[in-house]
């Protein structure tokens, strides 16, 4: 007898053996083969982090041994502005909620399924793919339990917050709106905004964040569809 042939003897008896394993029964297999993953990447020099490639890198095989399969789809996205500069073009945040399934590669009804966000910065077309990267990199180390030395946790403290504040251009345009909405009645309307919904005591609309520019667009949006109902 050749060795390829018990070779596929051999692959053809570890398939047996692992198909009477449900999903979760794999999933815990996998927990105690994983190890540690080093951080791989350096960020800008101000912090090291763990990449996608490194935790692809280490369970890929664990799961192919096991007979998982993961996937990944969008459900939901939208893009934010962040009224800050970046380069000639203005930096945006894509933010996009996903469902992460995996499956037992031995049963397709055996499955498991999360939800889990995915955020990225970006100033040309590729936040939605670092946004579908960093979903499934999270979505992997929380399910199978991945130390990765990182404190997920870490609290920043509160005298190192800034808020940047709306560029001259969007507070410009946040105006605009709100005179080509609601006329003469435009500035009330704009100081109960940032009252209620940005929590600005004194009412004044220059102070919403640079991240809520589009926030703002759109509450003004919404107050003047419901005003006309």
């Amino acid at each position: 007898m050749s060795a390829a042939t018990d070779l596929v003897k051999q692959r053809a008896a570890e398939a047996v053996d692992r198909t009477g394993l449900m999903l979760l029964q794999r999933i815990n297999n996998i927990r105690k083969a994983v190890t540690t993953v080093g951080k791989d990447a350096d960020v800008d020099g101000k912090y090291t982090a763990v990449t996608h490639d490194a935790v692809n890198r280490m369970l890929r095989p664990l799961m192919a041994e096991h007979g998982v399969v993961d996937t990944i789809s969008l459900e939901h996205s939208e893009t934010v502005a962040t009224g800050i500069n970046w380069g000639k073009r203005e930096l945006v945040q894509y933010r996009g909620t996903y469902c992460y399934t995996l499956y037992n590669a031995d049963c397709f009804e055996d499955r498991l399924q999360i939800r889990v966000q995915g955020h990225a910065d970006d100033n040309g077309d590729k936040a939605p793919g670092k946004a579908l990267s960093y979903a499934q990199k999270s979505a992997r180390l929380k399910v199978f339990s991945i130390e990765t030395g990182e404190d997920d946790e870490i609290r920043v403290p509160e005298d190192k917050l800034t808020v940047a504040p709306l560029s001259p251009k969007h507070l410009a345009e946040i105006y605009a709106k709100a005179e080509s909405l609601f006329g003469d009645d435009a500035e009330s309307v704009l100081r109960s905004m940032a009252e209620k919904i940005f929590m600005i005591e004194d009412g004044n609309a220059a102070l919403i964040p640079a991240d809520q520019y589009q926030t703002a667009i759109n509450a003004l949006q919404n107050k003047h569809e419901r005003d006309a109902a």
